[in-house]
Formats: structure tokens, sequence, C-alpha cells
């Protein structure tokens, strides 16, 4: 499936991550020109299965090009009390939320170095890293975890000029 991006539309991505439960699918954007219209190839790719990522990237590399921002939303957010939380829902909500999140910042970091490309990763996080509610434990613990990963790769990546940055949205009391 393609959509269409028009320069009257203002805004393009990059790179989208569309996550739904029953297909974790990632989207490739063309680079934007005011001229143009470009198409978003879709990808099929499990992030539960984490060897289908370099697969994807490889793809994208041959492509599009070597990617030079990720948009990083990958997330599942299943809920279970902290007592009824077994180790297939832990089990899969890390996979997703915090190891499928660490190399595909990895695979997009390794091309924009191979590359020589300066560039961003943007991981979408949620304000559950350091909020407090009931039935999210895993998800808030994850959520932490990935946190603390982006500010690591931040670190590592500054010297080949490519910055990671967390966005934590979230539900707000206002």
């Amino acid at each position: 499936a393609y959509a269409e991006l028009k320069p009257e539309n203002g805004a393009y991505y990059d790179g989208v991550l569309e996550i739904e439960l029953d297909k974790i699918k990632p989207m490739i954007a063309m680079p934007f020109h005011p001229s143009n219209a470009y198409t978003i190839e879709e990808l099929q790719a499990n992030l539960m299965d984490i060897s289908t990522i370099g697969t994807m990237f490889d793809k994208v590399e041959s492509e599009l090009g070597a990617v030079d921002l990720l948009v990083n939303n990958a997330g599942i957010t299943d809920k279970a009390l902290f007592l009824d939380t077994d180790e297939e829902l832990f089990e899969k909500i890390y996979r997703v939320d915090v190891k499928a999140a660490f190399f595909c910042m990895q695979n997009a970091c390794k091309q924009m170095i191979k590359h020589n490309k300066k560039g961003n990763i943007v991981a979408i996080s949620s304000n559950h890293y350091k909020a407090h509610f009931a039935q999210v434990t895993v998800y808030g613990t994850m959520k932490a975890a990935l946190n603390k990963m982006v500010e690591h790769v931040a670190v590592e990546m500054a010297k080949y000029g490519i910055r990671a940055n967390i966005i934590s949205p979230g539900w707000v009391d206002t």
C-alpha cells in the first residue's frame, strides 16, 4: 500500500514506525522536496522477531539510501496487575519496547556511520517511565529502560554527529 505525500500537506516524515498489535510494520518515506510528491513504502517486519530488523534496514538502504532519521515508536501497552503478570506478557513487552528498539537504533546508527551521515534518533517513550500507575508495572519499567538506553546511545553516537532524543508523552492532569 502506498500513500502520496504532497507539498501542500505540510509535514512529512523520513521514517515512521506505525504499530498495531496484530501488524507491526515500519513505514519509510522518501526525502521531501517541495516540487515533488513522494510515496511511502510499507515494509513488513515483525519486531517480535529481532532477526527481521536487520533485513528491514538492509532493504531501506538498498531501495532508499541510508537512514538519517529513525522515529522509534515501537511499543506494546498490555496491562496486568503486578501479581498477575506472567513471563509471556513480560517477554512480549520487553521484546518490542526495549529489545526491538535497541536493534532498530543500532541498525540506523550503523547505516549513518557507514555512509558518514549525521542523523537523528527519536525514541517515543511514555510518561510511565517516571509516573506510577496500577497495572502497568512492566510497561513503565520497559519505558524507563528505553529512556536510559537512549541516553547512553546519545553519549556514544555524539562523536558521529548522531543525536538521540526521547519524547515521553502521556496523560497529564490539567
